[in-house]
């Protein structure tokens, strides 16, 4: 029995085990985030829990430590690559296969099987063989079409395609159920394809009798290759709005459970999610995929010389062990497809093993892996499928490229043929390599397929996209990494042809450079790298693409940023053509395109997927935010206006397109066809981002053309609408001050000439110049400068019987923002046309001098304007009594109990705002109050909020469950609120139900603001209720609280009231001097100890005072002098004890000259 009390997990979870936690042989205990939820689903299982923090989806280590803290344990799992990809959202748990095995290896891991748990069910719909309005498809063929939207398996059977159901009911499939296939082999009549293409003929389960088709892909399904489909029997064709019945069994086994079917191209499309059993895994008992023994582990492997030349020896080394030891281990090796052979591996000591594979002759590829044998005689590999694997080295030269990195991508001479053949040329489905980089560094067993569009994967042009096992990622960062290898030289004249070169495109490189210099556009940083590929006709310079629109950029440019869906705008490449000249043969490649511009096609996303590729968070499948742009690109007038502002940063938008104006790519949406942008929905607001993408056919247009971009699209009326337009001249007009203009490009373009050998520089500067000069020479024409100015009542001052103001006035393109009364958030301004803006203010009783100031995109002053209005409104109930008394924005984080009520809490879902109605006798409705400025949303407060009686206190709170598990059920809250307020300090800012201004105020964390408030467990309290509210911005009417954690709802201790009398006084000093020492209660300061530094916090910044002030008038002068001696105890004898009235200004008890010297040291005294 093992006695697991006050052991823990760290790390990825953290949880300790209570007292008493023991297992016995063969025991299984399961550590859980909710063992309540799971208790009912396993009830006979032994569970405990819960444990804080939660398991990322990517990678993470769970460690074990024993009660001393002691590693006993640990685990590093990751996402696929070596480790099991079924347990990445597949739907399977990870299995440790052999619990001797060395549980930090992958290879003594799989995922759970998930057959036994799933059963078939019957599915059935009915559909119209429509094509969605506004979209623009190819007919050319008559199928049924099938796919996953990711990486998954299913058993499928029973395929029925129905013409007519309620009349002729004519079948359509000619292989719906696989009765007469061969086990093993694709189905008849059916055509796998891409990353479907290992999807074949199964035997049911259930039913060793019967066949059906285990479809499995690797990846998103899509058009133009990457499904599985079949041409309708006896040559039928789709006929256009007919309807069909389609049904069919399914069984799911892992991965996504989401079937995707259609009549080809797009007409009757429908997602079918198939049913998924919730009780996965083998919680509680033995691993279902268990083996006796798993063989040896194998840790490392790596061949010396990475590149060996035709003499040379290779030496492969591995390190492995076992519990059973290792018994044997043997090196097999294939060279250039041959039989492979057996070689011994040397064992060296300590767990090192090492032979060597004889010289071969150049241009030879050689595959290897390893065997190992334990002293029980089981077995292992290294790669994990051996044979299968692509562990490979090429005998080759030194390659001679000191400008740029080197990439040697090795693969067998059938993989290559496989990767290049027609009909897998735009296959998503990958295949093995190895990769050597710098021939410094080895990737075993990548992954790669072919990178371009459907003509650029054909020949000479294709690039690589490359994947790496996530143990090893490229550069330590990088998960894929993409190989580009066509380069486009233009002549920028705007018509003609441009012509294409294999190589490193200097038109992207310096393009995505003059995108981040200028700032705000999305934008890559890519490298040039010299590929060595399988084929001779693929080698050569390229353009190294890393982190492009992934994860990892996403993760790094915004919050949350991965949860952000990603959609690539693209037009439909198709196929006109077979491999064998009949409709049932495999297609081509793409030889053909058909656009269809951002619109409205509906409210069914399918109508979306093909034009609207999503590449990230396909389980989601959530194309809603690009329904809604559809329908915001599809309208008009105002109520376009307002409906493009809802869904899109128009601003963002305006300058990625005037970025695009000025490098002229013809190849991207609004600037020739429809396609080749990125569109990236923003998890903060939801809102469209536009990301340019492929933008290699740039400086094509003329230096003189039109500076807003060729148009020709949806997006261009919008453009052109003013209050855009304005946007537009503004970005134009600061990339190129900032970025696009000859100094900033010279050197880039210079450079890029050097490292790709592609002679554009020349080119570059003088296009970059002519166009620089004529944008500037066009907006001097069409948006002319004038000075920033308010127009109300022509400048002039004016009163109002308003709370508020809307101001007008102009202002030149180069305004990007404005400042009230400075201020240093920018407040919302209206933009009526390209001149004319408003903005509203607010106003207190009486005159209100009014002053603001404009800057431009780089924060610089580009004008200021001012005015004075008077408000005779009477105030309203809200702005005389409504007042924040208290505010925790930097709480400390969880403790263990409340973690157990809210398991994935933070510091930050503690956080609070107190409201207090500062009446004497009037109560105050809630109704219409608004947070408009501090979290991130706008928190409005409606009836329910009720009224605040007189002195009443409620709070505002970030996380309901979790200020509750802190503060119980007596404060009262009125809401949550949206989003966190920030540790730095930001604008807080409430208003009435009129919208007038309530109060603002810009807190801090640093001095003079109370540093205490900031992370160190106390709230920022108001010191008087009655501070006029245009004083809020003085860090001295603010105090830190007294008491950790704060006290919603109630008020506060009064700081230096240590007597608890109601009122602050010299006898509160008197207090803290008698107080016991080791009482951490007088411990004002905070640093864990009571001594004279607390004693000094307490006159200097609670008092705010210095010492020597006796009577506590806030100043140490000669009355306090006239005081002490009056009270006769200077030196005194007789034994009474001095206080700080009578002069005992050091805590001795006594006063004396000591306490003189005290006094006048701190230098306050004034005469």
């Amino acid at each position: 029995e093992v006695d697991l009390g006050h052991w823990a997990l760290a790390n990825a979870i953290e949880y300790e085990f209570p007292s008493g936690t023991k297992m016995g042989p063969g025991d299984y205990l399961l550590v859980t985030n909710d063992p309540t939820s799971l208790r009912d689903d396993y009830p006979a299982a032994k569970i405990v829990g819960p444990f804080r923090g939660q398991l990322a989806n990517s990678n993470e280590q769970i460690r074990l430590l024993d009660e001393l803290g002691n590693p006993a344990d640990e685990v590093h799992y990751y996402d696929g690559g070596r480790w099991d990809a079924n347990a990445d959202g597949g739907g399977a748990s990870l299995e440790l296969i052999d619990a001797d095995a060395d549980n930090a290896v992958a290879e003594n891991w799989r995922s759970s099987s998930t057959v036994e748990a799933s059963t078939w069910h019957t599915y059935s719909f009915r559909a119209t063989a429509s094509t969605p309005d506004g979209l623009n498809v190819p007919d050319l063929f008559d199928e049924f079409i099938i796919g996953l939207l990711d990486a998954g398996e299913m058993l499928l059977d029973d395929f029925h395609l129905i013409e007519d159901p309620d009349g002729t009911a004519i079948e359509r499939l000619s292989n719906g159920d696989f009765a007469s296939d061969t086990i093993g082999n694709a189905p008849s009549r059916w055509r796998f394809v891409g990353n479907h293409d290992q999807s074949v003929v199964s035997v049911d389960p259930d039913d060793p009798t019967n066949h059906v088709l285990r479809l499995i892909s690797t990846g998103p399904t899509e058009h133009m290759s990457n499904h599985g489909e079949t041409t309708l029997a006896d040559s039928a064709q789709i006929v256009e709005d007919r309807l069909y019945e389609f049904s069919f069994r399914a069984r799911w086994i892992s991965g996504s459970p989401q079937l995707n079917s259609r009549l080809y191209f797009a007409r009757a499309a429908r997602t079918t999610v198939v049913h998924v059993d919730d009780k996965l895994g083998t919680p509680g008992e033995a691993n279902g995929r268990r083996v006796d023994n798993a063989g040896p582990s194998v840790y490392t492997m790596t061949h010396q010389p990475l590149v060996p030349q035709a003499d040379d020896e290779v030496t492969v080394t591995v390190n492995a062990g076992d519990v059973d030891g290792v018994a044997r281990l043997s090196l097999f090796y294939a060279v250039s497809n041959s039989i492979f052979s057996e070689l011994p591996m040397s064992a060296l000591g300590g767990g090192e093993y090492r032979a060597t594979i004889p010289p071969q002759s150049s241009g030879s590829v050689v595959q290897f892996y390893v065997q190992a044998i334990d002293g029980q005689g089981a077995s292992s590999y290294y790669p994990r499928a051996a044979e299968e694997s692509r562990a490979l080295y090429e005998v080759a030269n030194p390659l001679d490229v000191p400008q740029a990195h080197t990439m040697r991508l090795v693969m067998t001479r059938a993989d290559a043929s496989r990767l290049h053949a027609t009909e897998n040329v735009m296959s998503n489905g990958r295949q093995g390599a190895t990769l050597v980089y710098d021939d410094g560094e080895v990737f075993y067993d990548v992954g790669v397929r072919l990178r371009a569009s459907g003509y650029g994967r054909q020949g000479g042009l294709a690039g690589f996209n490359i994947q790496f096992d996530p143990q090893q990622l490229f550069r330590g960062v990088h998960g894929s990494i993409s190989i580009d290898r066509g380069a486009v030289i233009s002549q920028g004249t705007g018509s003609g042809a441009v012509s294409g070169m294999s190589g490193a495109s200097t038109h992207e490189l310096l393009i995505y450079q003059i995108a981040n210099h200028a700032g705000g556009i999305a934008a890559m940083y890519d490298d040039v790298v010299y590929l060595d590929a399988p084929r001779s006709g693929n080698t050569g310079m390229g353009l190294l693409k890393m982190a492009r629109y992934t994860d990892v950029f996403l993760d790094s440019q915004f919050k949350n940023g991965d949860q952000g869906s990603l959609f690539k705008f693209e037009l439909i490449y198709y196929s006109t053509a077979t491999t064998n000249g009949s409709p049932e043969g495999f297609k081509r490649a793409p030889s053909a395109v058909v656009a269809t511009d951002i619109s409205y096609l509906g409210a069914d996303k399918e109508a979306y997927r093909y034009n609207f590729i999503l590449n990230n968070n396909v389980a989601e499948d959530d194309f809603s935010a690009i329904i809604e742009l559809g329908r915001a690109f599809s309208s008009t007038g105002e109520q376009r206006d307002a409906l493009t502002a809802s869904v899109m940063d128009l601003d963002e938008w305006m300058r990625t397109f005037a970025f695009l104006s000025l490098v002229g790519p013809a190849d991207v949406y609004n600037m020739g066809l429809a396609h080749n942008l990125e569109l990236y929905v923003r998890p903060e607001d939801g809102k469209v981002l536009a990301f340019p993408w492929d933008v290699d056919h740039g400086f094509y247009y003329s230096p003189r053309g039109n500076i807003l971009g060729p148009g020709g699209s949806n997006l261009a009326p919008i453009i052109a609408r003013p209050q855009n337009r304005r946007l537009f001249y503004k970005h134009l007009l600061d990339i190129v001050e900032n970025a696009y203009n000859t100094e900033t490009v010279t050197p880039w373009a210079e450079h890029y000439t050097q490292v790709t050998g592609i002679s554009t520089a020349e080119f570059f500067i003088n296009y970059v110049t002519a166009r620089a000069a004529y944008v500037l020479e066009r907006l001097d024409l069409v948006a002319p400068t004038f000075p920033f100015e308010i127009t109300s009542n022509a400048g002039a001052a004016f009163s109002t019987d308003q709370t508020s103001v809307v101001l007008e006035g102009r202002g030149w393109i180069d305004v990007d923002t404005v400042r009230v009364n400075g201020g240093s958030t920018p407040v919302p301004i209206n933009w009526l046309d390209d001149e004319r803006w408003q903005i509203q203010v607010p106003l207190v009783d009486g005159a209100n001098a009014i002053s603001l100031s404009a800057y431009n995109y780089r924060g610089s002053s580009v004008g200021e304007a001012s005015i004075e209005v008077t408000s005779t409104a009477p105030l309203s109930a809200q702005q005389q009594f409504l007042r924040i008394s208290e505010l925790m924005y930097d709480a400390p984080g969880p403790q263990p109990a409340e973690l157990a009520v809210v398991p994935n809490a933070t510091g930050a879902d503690f956080d609070f705002i107190e409201l207090v109605n500062i009446s004497a006798d009037t109560p105050l409705s809630l109704n219409g109050v608004r947070l408009t400025d501090g979290p991130s949303a706008e928190l409005v407060l409606d009836a329910a909020a009720g009224q605040l009686l007189p002195g009443e206190r409620a709070v505002l709170v970030s996380n309901l469950a979790a200020f509750r598990a802190r503060y119980g059920d007596e404060p009262r809250v009125l809401s949550e609120y949206s989003g966190n307020l920030r540790n730095q300090g930001e604008l807080i800012r409430l208003v009435d139900s009129q919208g007038r201004e309530v109060l603002s105020f810009e807190y801090g964390d640093a001095a003079p603001w109370p540093v205490t408030a900031a992370g160190a467990g106390y709230a920022l309290e108001l010191n008087d209720l009655s501070t006029p509210v245009e004083q809020l911005n003085d860090p001295l009417v603010w105090r830190a609280g007294s008491v950790v954690n704060g006290t919603p709802g109630v008020d506060s201790p009064l700081p230096g009231d240590l007597n608890h009398d109601g009122v602050i006084s010299p006898s509160d000093i008197d207090v803290w001097c008698h107080a016991d020492r080791n009482d951490l209660r007088y411990d004002l300061n905070l640093d864990s100890k009571v001594d004279e530094l607390d004693l000094k916090y307490l006159v200097e910044d609670v008092l705010r005072t210095s010492f020597g002030d006796a009577n506590l008038d806030g100043k140490f002068d000669s009355r306090d002098l006239v005081a002490i001696f009056q009270a006769g105890l200077y030196e005194s004898l007789d034994g009474l004890t001095a206080t700080w009235e009578s002069g005992d200004w050091n805590c001795d008890g006594a006063f004396n000259s000591s306490d003189l010297v005290v006094a006048f040291v701190s230098g306050k005294y004034e005469a």
